[in-house]
């Protein structure tokens, strides 16, 4: 029984951690600049993106180039850390990468209702924004055997916000 609640502590812990993982690589890529906005249009730079979520992931977990390094990460969880980014920009495209590499275009309009079936997670976008998936590997030595990944989405109400 202790042993189970470990492992529900465990597994919680790093849900959490996920989830402020996601936010705030979400949160610090939105960046508007007078490169991104064109017209009254909002477009990412992929390359500004990524960094800036590469750069979360790695200080937050305290690892270089999305790799575990220590022999306590090494125990705990198994793969490496892996991430997806979806630009929804304001010309109507989503852009979607993974660690960094473009993947596809598709086209939407706002409101767009994002759905990911991977996590189970639904959001409706109604604005241009920046969505980042972060899968920190699977939890090893613990009874679930379960992948942590989370998904957020930042929305800024204002350009300058």
């Amino acid at each position: 029984m202790v042993i189970g609640i470990f492992c529900l502590y465990q597994l919680d812990h790093y849900y959490d951690l996920a989830k402020d993982i996601s936010e705030n690589a979400s949160a610090s890529s939105v960046i508007y600049t007078e490169e991104n906005i064109k017209d009254g249009e909002v477009i990412y730079k992929a390359a500004e993106v990524d960094k800036s979520i590469r750069n979360t992931i790695d200080d937050f977990l305290g690892i270089t180039n999305l790799q575990y390094t220590s022999d306590y990460q090494k125990y705990f969880i198994e793969d490496n850390v892996n991430y997806k980014f979806y630009l929804l920009n304001s010309n109507g495209e989503m852009n979607e990468y993974e660690n960094g590499l473009f993947l596809k275009t598709t086209n939407i309009t706002f409101p767009y209702d994002y759905k990911d079936s991977q996590i189970n997670y639904n959001r409706m976008i109604h604005k241009p924004t920046v969505i980042v998936t972060v899968d920190m590997g699977t939890l090893k030595n613990n009874y679930f055997n379960t992948r942590i990944i989370r998904s957020s989405a930042y929305i800024k109400t204002e350009i300058g916000e």
